[in-house]
């Protein structure tokens, strides 16, 4: 529209400017047999070629089509499979809008099976909507076989949904599926006239899902997935680190080793037995009436025809000692230098309050960060502070991705000790108007309106699936934000950093190939010797070396955890 004038707003740059019947008829009289005109390409002409192209000197040659053919043409019958495409049930053709009410999302169904959140769209006014579900199961994180068998389940799922999602996407509909620790969470979106049909259709595949001949196509991408994965030592890094803090949890490593174990019929009865039991969490919110969303939920349950879970999945914390833990691995890549380095400091459970000054704290970090770690330091090019909340557990990180030709971890660890330092020195010397200036950027940043209908349900969903039920939270932390002072995030700093009563550090180490680590042994000898195998994709030549250093090592993480205290389960709503 600021392109092109009004008359053109719906034609833009084609020249499409008035509709003519009488010359669309004239262009399809001209498509007939006998003005067709037929091109060939093949080796086999060559002895019939007897001109030659003068730009590439291509030979060819030109014949008249014989009248067998267009005799041919028009005796022959229309093929039943030429047709016109059926109409797409999907496309809609209504798109009044109806009345909006609540501002935040409400409870509009509670009940052993499930419960419905529900919010109209009283902004944005489009005939949209959004339906978001969440299947919890108990199943799911039993094991590191549960989890691969549910990874095959949703593969396979989103093939069989492959001829629907043509033209559901033709008809703007999208929908996902994404697997989580604790159930499937399903999105769909679009024009809510029919995306009802969606909704059915994905409840169908689900509640009729059958595995089709694909299981050894999918166990190779499978296979390759988990092996892509574990080789990049960021990824190895966050799964180490998460597997020392859940108390239960299950890395790609773990699922990797399960994979060629998984067959067919074990698919078949993952999915049915995790149709059995759920807890179901639906979020409806946009062009929907309170009876709609309802309706939503009724589906679920008759369709998929489930009892009651005892209890919902939950994931608890473990507590990290006090002082330093490390734990350094080898990278899983012999061909990679890449050393990545996570420096965490947990705080321990966490309020809006707390996290809220975290959030701060990371935030005044970030440049200074950048400046000491990468600027000065030349560490390497990814350096980064990070704020952590772990199913509740709060906390903070500082990681550096360097090369084992340049550094070594240790030296890295020092490092990032250093920069903690300084930064300290640097924020007791900020003045009240550098500090003041700094949290009106933040909460700015919190009080930008939402540009779309899709971020606003996704800020809902994510208080919805964090079990917070806090839809009012940026709110709460401008809140605190409007009181704080610099001294409160110095004593937070003190608090998480130095050496002293409450300081929880773990720093997990992922070490790549290079001069700067080739002389460390590891726990289960030779590393670069045990890890040659992975590209070929051999399961048993992916494991865990341990690397020992100085202090309080872990040199087996499930044995280290045994012993340690966990958290209470904590949501953040207050």
């Amino acid at each position: 529209m600021q392109e092109y004038p009004k008359e053109h707003y719906l034609t833009g740059h084609q020249l499409t400017f008035e509709y003519d019947p009488k010359v669309i008829t004239e262009c399809l009289s001209g498509l007939t047999a006998e003005a067709a005109n037929y091109l060939m390409w093949s080796k086999s002409f060559q002895s019939s070629c007897d001109q030659v192209e003068p730009w590439y000197q291509t030979a060819y040659g030109i014949e008249q089509v014989p009248s067998k053919w267009i005799q041919d043409y028009h005796d022959s019958e229309i093929h039943p499979d030429l047709h016109l495409p059926a109409p797409n049930i999907f496309i809609a053709d209504d798109f009044n809008l109806k009345v909006a009410t609540n501002q935040h999302p409400i409870k509009i169904l509670d009940s052993d099976k499930g419960c419905v959140w529900y919010k109209s769209d009283r902004k944005f006014k489009i005939p949209k909507g959004f339906i978001y579900v969440y299947l919890k199961s108990e199943l799911v994180n039993q094991s590191a076989m549960h989890l691969c068998l549910f990874d095959f389940f949703v593969t396979l799922l989103e093939h069989n949904m492959n001829e629907v999602a043509y033209n559901a996407e033709a008809a703007e509909l999208n929908y996902s599926f994404r697997t989580e620790e604790t159930g499937l969470v399903i999105r769909m979106s679009g024009f809510n006239h029919k995306l009802y049909l969606l909704f059915d259709t994905i409840l169908d595949h689900i509640a009729n899902f059958s595995v089709e001949d694909l299981m050894d196509a999918v166990m190779e991408a499978m296979l390759q997935s988990y092996h892509n994965h574990i080789i990049k030592p960021s990824k190895t890094n966050n799964d180490i680190r998460l597997q020392i803090l859940q108390k239960v949890k299950w890395i790609p490593l773990d699922k990797r080793k399960a994979c060629p174990q998984v067959t067919k019929d074990m698919v078949q009865q993952f999915a049915a037995d995790f149709r059995k039991k759920m807890f179901v969490e639906v979020l409806v919110q946009g062009n929907y009436t309170q009876q709609e969303a309802i309706e939503f939920h009724n589906k679920i349950c008759s369709k998929l025809n489930f009892d009651a879970i005892e209890r919902q999945p939950t994931t608890t914390v473990t507590k990290i000692p006090l002082g330093c833990t490390v734990c350094k691995i080898k990278s899983f890549n012999t061909e990679d230098t890449n050393t990545v380095v996570t420096n965490y400091y947990q705080q321990g459970c966490g309020t809006i309050y707390k996290i809220t000054l975290i959030e701060l704290l990371v935030m005044l970090m970030e440049e200074p960060c950048f400046d000491f770690l990468r600027t000065q330091e030349q560490l390497g090019y990814s350096v980064h502070p990070t704020c952590r909340s772990s199913f509740g557990i709060i906390g903070f990180s500082v990681t550096v991705t360097t090369q084992a030709t340049k550094f070594s971890a240790l030296h890295v660890d020092q490092r990032i000790e250093a920069f903690l330092k300084h930064f300290r020195e640097k924020l007791q010397a900020m003045t009240d108007k550098e500090f003041q200036t700094q949290v009106d950027a933040l909460v700015t940043l919190k009080q930008c309106v939402d540009l779309n209908l899709a971020e606003e349900v996704n800020r809902n969903w994510g208080a919805i699936q964090r079990g917070t039920y806090v839809f009012d939270v940026l709110e709460r932390e401008v809140k605190v934000l409007k009181t704080v002072k610099k001294k409160e995030i110095l004593d937070l700093l003190d608090e998480l950093v130095y050496e002293g009563k409450s300081r929880r550090k773990l720093s997990t180490q992922v070490v790549g190939f290079g001069d700067q680590e080739d002389k460390l042994t590891s726990s289960s000898g030779d590393a670069r010797k045990q890890l040659n195998g992975v590209t070929n994709n051999h399961v048993d030549d992916m494991q865990i070396s341990y690397l020992s250093c100085d202090g309080n090592t872990i040199m087996n993480i499930h044995k280290f955890k045994e012993c340690l205290e966990v958290y209470p389960v904590t949501v953040i709503n207050q």
